[in-house]
């Protein structure tokens, strides 16, 4: 597997350098913005990149287990549509009501073919309901918080590689999980060295669209292979669900338009306190390593309840977004 990874490292690097060229040459920039941190233009949509390698080597290599992930083939469609949309909407601004249906329509598709907890009936329709609301958030925060050098890309390493660690060490289901893990780590850590502020290439949403698909599916999926595992998952996924989640519901309730690009992310908030954007996607790494990872197998490893893990996990995430609001 190690051999395979590293093949998928350097595949990414030599396309990413391709990418670049092409980008400056046909003009694929993302200019600064109310959203954006950064001043001078910048490839963009350098994710489809990561997206097209990803769905290709897990197909290609069968890094899947049906017995965990039925229907394989739909979700690897269904993420690179997704992606293809994202890259779609990094070329010519697609409306926020077109985004949002392609949304779920995978998020629908994906869910249908996978099993849910109920036979189908009212609790079955509910069921499926909320979770295509989840993962259409899941998939839409993770484009919300896509806005500074490095912290979408160390945050999708941090969740996949502390997950493949802790699937390693569960019981033997989830070791099917690794594979599907460890194939988007191989492609992201390169992309990192691109992405590390200041950036030369960002994800654009063909890369934040296609991660926040492919990790909130992960999250459903390790739910039925081990819950444990997909509490893991939450607690990993914490600093971006109350950052994105809180903000959104602040906001909306000040009377601003859900739909409007701003900087009002804690971590946006943080990062203009600070002036570096290295900063805080190093905090956010330190975060994940000390806290959130820590947390994570405990929650899967030790015997205490774990909902009080989890609020423990949000502790931080909470008390920066407190902070970073009073003090800008």
């Amino acid at each position: 597997m190690i051999a395979h990874l590293v093949t998928i490292a350097l595949l990414v690097v030599v396309l990413l350098k391709l990418y670049q060229r092409i980008g400056l040459r046909l003009g694929i920039l993302d200019y600064p913005s109310n959203r954006g941190q950064h001043a001078h233009p910048v490839v963009v949509g350098a994710g489809i990149v990561i997206t097209l390698v990803v769905v290709f080597v897990i197909g290609l290599l069968g890094w899947f287990d049906k017995s965990v992930l039925n229907n394989p083939l739909v979700f690897l469609a269904v993420g690179a549509c997704l992606g293809v949309i994202g890259f779609l909407d990094d070329l010519y601004q697609l409306s926020p009501g077109t985004r949002l249906m392609f949304y779920f329509l995978g998020s629908i598709v994906f869910i249908a073919s996978q099993p849910v907890p109920f036979e189908q009936g009212m609790f079955w329709v509910l069921t499926v309901v909320l979770l295509c609301i989840a993962l259409v958030w899941v998939t839409n925060l993770y484009n919300f918080m896509d806005g500074l050098d490095g912290f979408a890309t160390v945050q999708a390493i941090a969740v996949l590689g502390g997950m493949a660690i802790l699937a390693a060490l569960s019981p033997a289901p989830a070791h099917e999980l690794i594979g599907m893990l460890l194939v988007p780590c191989a492609a992201l850590v390169p992309f990192l060295f691109f992405n590390w502020a200041p950036a030369s290439m960002f994800l654009g949403d063909a890369g934040s669209v296609f991660l926040g698909f492919y990790l909130g599916a992960m999250g459903l999926v390790a739910f039925n292979v081990q819950p444990t595992l997909a509490i893991a998952w939450l607690i990993l996924m914490a600093p971006f669900l109350v950052d994105a989640t809180l903000t959104l519901l602040l906001r909306v309730a000040a009377g601003n338009s859900p739909y409007i690009p701003h900087r009002d992310h804690c971590y946006q908030r943080l990062a203009r306190m600070t002036g570096k954007a290295s900063l805080c996607t190093l905090g956010l790494g330190f975060l994940q390593l000390c806290w959130q990872f820590p947390l994570a197998w405990w929650a899967t490893m030790g015997d205490s309840p774990t909902w009080l893990v989890v609020i423990f996990s949000v502790i931080p995430s909470l008390c920066l977004l407190v902070y970073s609001r009073q003090a800008t």
